[in-house]
């Protein structure tokens, strides 16, 4: 016979649905906003949209995709199969990723409140405490972040999904299921999780083969044979975890993507040997968890503290895997981009473990409770308020673009793609200058929507290859304002005030008259020059990014003749204890010209003549020997060697 629950308990549906009702309201009041910038977003982008496209990878290699080819492609599947709904594989990543960062926290979040009251009230709000101070305008490095700043994709999802199946795993063993069945349960997720990304899938084995020790450890019924005989299941599920994980044609391939060591700075820990002493840390933490709830009495108390154990397992996990490849770092075998990727896991956990502390510390915490023990507050808000708490301090940053603007863009290529534009066999489609777009944008739509190869990954590369690698361009989609866009007798079907639609060959002609005046800002778009160790357009220039640098254009005709010289507007980088930074220009292969810039000093004027023998295009390198990046000088995470910004340059 059914009760009715208790005036103080809602049912389990109600409970649900706050939770529901709190993701909604979130998504809501983020959807519009991205955060990530780096190239990753634009390479995990070509992955879902091919997918989206073909619903698998076509035979071979796919050019415009590189190391996305044999990435795991399990997030990437999801997104694809989301953007359905929303006919975009944006909207699917962008919806994935939204939904991925509230997951982890609110699975994290359900293993802190599955505690008794008593003891998951002050873990509350610890755990609460810690999340606020992810507010500070520095970030913290938790789970969600890392597709705040550098955009882990995969990662973020993969680690949701495995915090889910802890979640489950812990409320499996709270109902007295068989173990068999449990292992079955995280070893079957510890496959599907692999398939999207090693490194929480690692996590989740590890806290698998954690589970069936302690299990074995703990039965003590019957002698040592008997003992051995119950253990051979366990030992079995334990070869099968480690087994599911290794053979996964994912593992292998993730293994040398990880050989990368790619732009990631931990916000707390500059060197390897601090992270090291911080998994030590954590480690300690973590064995005091599980071996306190191991002295609790068997059934109704362990049963109420099982987040102890799981908490602890994962602690256990991260920390080990970790300095397992500090160790094999210092041995020349692992990878410092990978020691760099578990700080996320062992910044949550810590914050999930520093609030089970007082449960160490004051022993009547640790009591079972006699009856019901919740109230609507902590049964019914907690949950929903530690995942609006987390994520909001995710989000608090300021975000990088409007979604409703890509997507629209997206839209917009997409149709071209399919309705309007003419068959170039052999040749590609780049989507440069579009207005109110950055680079990385752009760069994205000419991988993802267009399947346009990619040589190297850089935007930069990408982005000038029009210019470059003429032989290749079937088509060029830009804005109608820009230097491609203003080429009326280039323009094909399906220009409009939005966007130009512009035929490869053509352009090339025209770029080949050249320029007298070139701009190089945010204001002038993609310029008619292919530059060399050129950052992206910002509002005052171009910045060089390393000790030497090439400009590269047509030379226009001045009357009946050509240009005799070239005068070059920029500014140098001085700053800290920066007291000058030295220019050398030469104009294809002729005489160097050396300009020094001095702080208080009237910046010199970079005019070169151009030699005799240059005909219709001039190759100026750039010699940068104090370039520095603002890391080195303390500034901030920009590693980029800064030397001088280049704004214009105008032929005379």
């Amino acid at each position: 016979m059914l009760t009715a629950p208790a005036p103080h308990q809602l049912p389990r549906s109600a409970k649900l649905g706050l939770l529901l009702l709190t993701v909604l309201f979130l998504l809501c009041s983020a959807f519009d906003n991205i955060w990530a910038s780096s190239s990753d977003f634009a390479h995990h982008y070509a992955l879902v949209a091919r997918l989206s496209q073909l619903w698998g990878m076509p035979p071979g290699i796919d050019f415009s995709l590189g190391e996305m080819n044999y990435y795991p492609r399990g997030s990437h599947i999801l997104a694809a199969l989301l953007g359905q709904l929303f006919h975009s594989p944006f909207i699917g990543m962008h919806l994935m990723t939204l939904l991925s960062m509230m997951g982890a926290w609110a699975a994290l979040g359900a293993l802190v409140l599955s505690l008794p009251k008593r003891a998951g009230m002050p873990a509350l709000l610890i755990l609460l405490a810690f999340l606020a101070t992810c507010f500070a305008p520095h970030h913290l490095d938790i789970f969600g972040i890392e597709d705040v700043v550098n955009f882990f994709y995969a990662q973020l999802v993969a680690q949701s999904f495995m915090l889910g199946a802890l979640l489950l795993a812990l409320h499996l063993e709270r109902r007295g299921a068989m173990p068999l069945l449990r292992y079955a349960l995280l070893i079957a997720s510890g496959a599907l999780i692999t398939s999207m990304h090693l490194l929480p899938a690692s996590q989740l084995v590890c806290v698998t083969l954690g589970c069936i020790a302690l299990d074995i450890l703990l039965d003590s019924r019957g002698g040592p044979v008997q003992r051995l005989r119950a253990a051979l299941p366990g030992l079995f599920c334990m070869a099968a975890a480690v087994a599911a994980l290794v053979l996964n044609p994912s593992f292998a391939a993730m293994r040398e993507i990880a050989k990368n060591d790619g732009a990631l700075f931990p916000a707390l820990f500059s060197t390897t040997a601090s992270i090291a002493v911080y998994c030590v840390l954590i480690l300690v933490i973590s064995a005091s968890l599980i071996w306190t709830w191991v002295r609790m009495e068997r059934g109704l108390a362990r049963s109420h503290f099982l987040a102890l154990k799981y908490i602890g397992l994962f602690g256990l996990a991260a920390a080990s895997l970790c300095l397992l490849q500090i160790v094999l770092l210092q041995l020349g075998q692992g990878s410092a981009y990978a020691v760099k990727k578990h700080i996320f896991a062992l910044n949550s956990v810590f914050f999930a473990e520093a609030a089970l502390l007082p449960l160490l510390r004051w022993p009547r915490l640790r009591t079972a409770p006699g009856g019901k023990d919740g109230s609507l507050f902590y049964e019914a808000l907690a949950l929903p308020l530690v995942t609006a708490v987390a994520f909001l301090s995710l989000i608090h940053h300021p975000p990088y673009l409007d979604a409703s603007n890509v997507a629209s863009l997206e839209h917009q290529l997409e149709l071209r793609r399919d309705l309007s534009l003419p068959p170039h066999p052999g040749k590609n489609v780049y989507v440069v200058d579009v207005p109110g777009m950055p680079g990385g944008i752009q760069y994205m739509m000419s991988i993802g929507v267009f399947a346009t190869p990619r040589t190297a990954n850089s935007i930069d590369v990408l982005a000038s290859r029009p210019l470059s690698e003429p032989d290749l361009v079937g088509v060029i989609i830009a804005g109608p304002r820009s230097t491609y866009g203003q080429m009326q007798d280039c323009l094909l079907p399906g220009s409009n005030d939005q966007l130009a639609v512009v035929e490869g060959v053509c352009a090339e002609k025209e770029l080949r008259k050249g320029r007298r005046h070139i701009g190089f800002t945010t204001e002038d778009g993609q310029p008619a020059c292919v530059l060399t160790s050129f950052g992206g357009a910002e509002e005052g220039g171009r910045w060089t990014t390393g000790t030497e640098a090439s400009i590269e254009c047509h030379v226009p005709q001045i009357g009946d003749a050509a240009a005799r010289s070239v005068t070059l507007d920029g500014a140098p980088f001085l700053a800290g204890a920066l007291t000058r930074q030295r220019v050398t220009l030469s104009v294809n292969d002729g005489p160097a010209h050396s300009f020094t810039y001095a702080p208080g000093a009237p910046p010199p004027a970079l005019t070169l003549p151009l030699p005799a023998n240059t005909e219709d295009k001039m190759v100026l390198h750039l010699a940068l020997p104090d370039a520095v990046s603002p890391k080195q000088l303390g500034m901030s995470d920009d590693v980029r060697q800064l030397a001088w910004m280049l704004r214009t340059v105008d032929f005379q």
